[in-house]
């Protein structure tokens, strides 16, 4: 399940933002001036076997915002089914929504 959008951020605020999630610091005592091109973390989906990622990166789209794209890789019990996919959908669609929604104001607000 995969939700991606644009998002529009006041104005400079995607500096402070993206220091905040990577540090440059320690590249720049080595690269010279550096700015975060895309971070991508990922962790261990909550209620079932798989992963969720999340990838920020400067939007291309919008000025001064953010493009945010959030993977939640599950695995259904039956992999040899398409029957067993559409119930992971149905069954945790509103859960990974939520969550997502959830990643997408923590950044707006950060």
């Amino acid at each position: 399940m995969n939700f991606i959008r644009h998002m529009w951020l006041s104005s400079g605020a995607w500096g402070p933002l993206s220091y905040e999630l990577v540090p440059t610091d320690r590249w720049e005592a080595v690269l010279g001036p550096t700015r975060l091109a895309s971070v991508t973390v990922a962790a261990p989906s909550q209620e079932l076997a798989g992963t969720t990622r999340v990838t920020v990166e400067p939007s291309v789209i919008i000025q001064d915002g953010v493009f945010v794209s959030i993977n939640n890789d599950l695995e259904p019990a039956d992999k040899s089914s398409a029957d067993a996919a559409v119930r992971l959908l149905e069954e945790h669609w509103d859960d990974a929504f939520g969550r997502s929604s959830q990643i997408f104001r923590s950044l707006r607000s950060a």
